[in-house]
């Protein structure tokens, strides 16, 4: 059973894509409207990871400036004026939240490949937790005809070599662990009483107002996951990824208030698969926590109004709280 105390337990998770400002650059884009491009149509967007490994087993030209896109590329990133494409240089200033402030493009290049017949582009676009990374496959049909094949999103690579391990890798979930055995050196499962609980997510919510004194101040709430997809895996101590179909077990989604709850299973080693779409180009928060549940399900502990666990998902580390009310 939960006690009453409020517990923080360091957490290894796969975190979510995303990737400071670069620095050192001080050029701001003229005062132009940066308007969206038209959706994109993708003609292969279920292309499997072997057709993947082959096309971008090509000798590809590396690219770092926009302007060496291919003119077929550009056209697709620009809005309907076709004046600009909405994509910024490395190092150059863009809107990294979902806010968009100011006259700056929502996209910056971090770098691309191109050969005769084909091309990708490797971007961040900012979105509600920050930028998130994508990369893109293209077929080159002329220099100015360019048609999109295939979009994933993933964490910023440093060169081709991790592009290409990257999107080897058949299933999302299992290359988000395989990038978090590289920067943390192993698995290490968070002790948790029940598959139930609150999904939140950091920075909190800031909502400003006036006083009566004519004063403005600023109040915090905390940002609870909502209609957040959650899926559980069945895992063992010896885990080195996830998330095969074959060991998926149940799922359900968070309510308004970032509640989940997943009923009827027993005590053991699980993998919490948590996924949040905010983005026409794919989701910008996916999680996936390594559980390690330490009693049987039980409902009355689940649904306790006095007290409750709480998973801030997306801190570093992340943590599970057990809240009193």
């Amino acid at each position: 059973m939960l006690s009453r105390v409020t517990v923080i337990v360091a957490l290894a998770v796969v975190s979510v894509t995303t990737c400071n400002p670069q620095s050192g650059s001080d050029r701001f884009p003229p005062t132009i409207d940066f308007g969206e491009p038209a959706p994109i149509k993708l003609a292969t967007p279920e292309m499997s990871s072997a057709e993947r490994r082959e096309f971008l087993s090509a000798d590809y030209r590396i690219v770092r400036n926009v302007s060496d896109l291919p003119a077929g590329i550009r056209k697709l990133y620009s809005p309907k004026t076709g004046s600009h494409v909405v994509i910024a240089d490395p190092g150059d200033y863009f809107n990294e939240g979902d806010i968009i402030v100011g006259d700056l493009p929502t996209r910056r290049l971090i770098f691309a490949g191109v050969t005769p017949d084909r091309a990708f582009i490797h971007y961040e676009k900012g979105g509600i937790f920050g930028p998130s990374s994508f990369v893109v496959l293209f077929r080159l049909e002329s220099p100015d005809i360019a048609v999109p094949l295939w979009r994933g999103c993933y964490g910023r690579a440093k060169n081709l070599e991790e592009i290409r391990l990257w999107l080897g890798i058949e299933d999302r979930t299992s290359l988000r662990v395989v990038q978090q055995f590289w920067s943390n050196g192993g698995v290490h499962w968070l002790k948790v009483d029940q598959l139930c609980g609150r999904l939140k997510s950091d920075p909190p919510i800031k909502e400003t107002r006036p006083t009566a004194d004519g004063k403005v101040e600023t109040q915090l709430y905390p940002n609870f996951l909502r209609n957040a997809e959650v899926e559980l895996y069945r895992g063992t101590p010896s885990d080195r990824s996830c998330c095969k179909r074959e060991m998926h077990v149940g799922g359900t989604k968070s309510n308004e208030q970032g509640r989940f709850e997943l009923s009827g299973f027993q005590r053991g080693w699980y993998w919490l698969r948590i996924e949040q779409d905010f983005s026409i180009e794919g989701p910008t928060f996916t999680n996936t926590l390594l559980l390690r549940v330490t009693s049987d399900f039980n409902d009355k502990s689940c649904r306790d109004a006095a007290i409750g666990q709480v998973l801030t998902v997306n801190t570093k580390p992340p943590k599970v709280e057990t809240s009193i009310h």
